[in-house]
C-alpha cells in the first residue's frame, strides 16, 4: 500500500447535503478547543461553494470568542477583495465580520502577484514571531484535476521542490487563466488539523486516483496536517468510485 500522507486521513462519506453542516460543526469544535488550551485559535480557510455553505451555518454557531480568532487565506486569486471571486470576499460576506479586523490575513490579490507572495509571507512571519506559525486549522478543497489551494500538478513539483511557503501559480485551463497566489504543502501541513472537504460527481475521477498507484501525481495527495489528524470528507457522489470499504 502507498504510504502517501492521504492514506492516514479518517475518510467519512456522507450525504451532499450534510457536508457544509459537518464542516461547520468541525470548525466551530477546533476553534473552541484552541481558544479553551492556548488562548487564541489560527484557521486557513479555503473557497468553494461547499465552503461558502459552512461559513454561513458558522456565523450562527454560539460560543465562539471570535475576538481571539485569526483567519487567514490557504490561496487568493488575484483580483480584488471585492470581486466575487474572491476567497476572501466568499468568506466576508458570510462570518468575517465577526472577526477583529486586524485578526485577518488576506491575501493581496490587487497588488502585482511577486508583491502579493511577498507581503503575505511577511505578514506571516509577523504572526508566528519570525517563524512560520503553526494552524490550529486548515480547510481544503480539491479540483476536479486533483489540485488542492492553488497548487495544480503542473506547479507540483515547484511547490514541493523550491522550499517556498507560498508561490505564484496559474491554473491549467483552457481560456485566460486568473494568476493565484498560494501556500505550498509545506506550509499547509504546520497543522494541528487539516479538513479536505470534496462534494460532486465530477471530483469522482480525482478521488479514485488519489487512492491509486499514481496517486502522488497529484497535489492533494501531498497534504496531511503535521501535529494532528487529517480528516478527508467526501459526498457519496464524489466517493463514487471508490472500491467500498
Amino acid at each position: 500500500m502507498s504510504s502517501l500522507p492521504i492514506y492516514k486521513a479518517v475518510r467519512t462519506v456522507l450525504p451532499g447535503e450534510e457536508v457544509a453542516a459537518r464542516l461547520a460543526a468541525l470548525v466551530a469544535s477546533d476553534l473552541r478547543q484552541a481558544i479553551a488550551e492556548r488562548g487564541r485559535a489560527r484557521i486557513v480557510l479555503a473557497g468553494g461553494s461547499t465552503f461558502s455553505e459552512a461559513y454561513q451555518l458558522l456565523a450562527n454557531l454560539p460560543d465562539i470568542d471570535w475576538s481571539r480568532v485569526t483567519v487567514l487565506f490557504g490561496d487568493e486569486r488575484c483580483i480584488p477583495p471585492t470581486n466575487p471571486d474572491s476567497n476572501f470576499h466568499l468568506a466576508d460576506i458570510a462570518f468575517l465580520f465577526q472577526v477583529h479586523p486586524g485578526h485577518i490575513v488576506r491575501m493581496e490579490g490587487e497588488v502585482p502577484p511577486e508583491e502579493g507572495a511577498y507581503r503575505y509571507l511577511e505578514m506571516l512571519y509577523t504572526l508566528g514571531n519570525r517563524e512560520l506559525p503553526i494552524f490550529d486549522l486548515v480547510l481544503l478543497g480539491m479540483g476536479p484535476d486533483g489540485h488542492t489551494a492553488s497548487v495544480f500538478r503542473g506547479s507540483l513539483k515547484r511547490a514541493l521542490q523550491t522550499g517556498a511557503a507560498v508561490i505564484i501559480t496559474e491554473p491549467e485551463v483552457t481560456g485566460p487563466p486568473v494568476t493565484r497566489l498560494t501556500m505550498t504543502p509545506a506550509l499547509l501541513n504546520r497543522a494541528r488539523h487539516t479538513v479536505i472537504a470534496v462534494r460532486g460527481e465530477e471530483k469522482a475521477g480525482a478521488v479514485a486516483e488519489l487512492y491509486g498507484r499514481r496517486g502522488d501525481r497529484l497535489p492533494a495527495a501531498h497534504i496531511a496536517a503535521a501535529l494532528g489528524p487529517t480528516d478527508l470528507i467526501l459526498d457519496q457522489a464524489a466517493a463514487s468510485q471508490l472500491p467500498a470499504q
